[in-house]
């Protein structure tokens, strides 16, 4: 449940940041950081998204939108 979550947090944000529809952009993939239930037990609720490159190759320089 919190992969899901947290998975659909992150999707919510890609178009404003990567510029791109998560579906449309197939060079890119993301995953993320996601509390664990001891850290969540801790108050714990910081999600962590990050891009990736869809066939794990190295990403060059920011593909955030300025």
């Amino acid at each position: 449940e919190m992969s899901e979550l947290a998975g659909r947090a992150c999707l919510a944000y890609w178009a404003g940041a990567i510029g791109t529809t998560y579906q449309s952009d197939r060079s890119l993939d993301m995953t993320f950081w996601s509390p664990t239930q001891a850290s969540w037990a801790q108050d714990d609720r910081v999600v962590t998204c990050f891009v990736i490159s869809a066939d794990g190759s190295p990403l060059t320089g920011t593909k955030l939108v300025s």
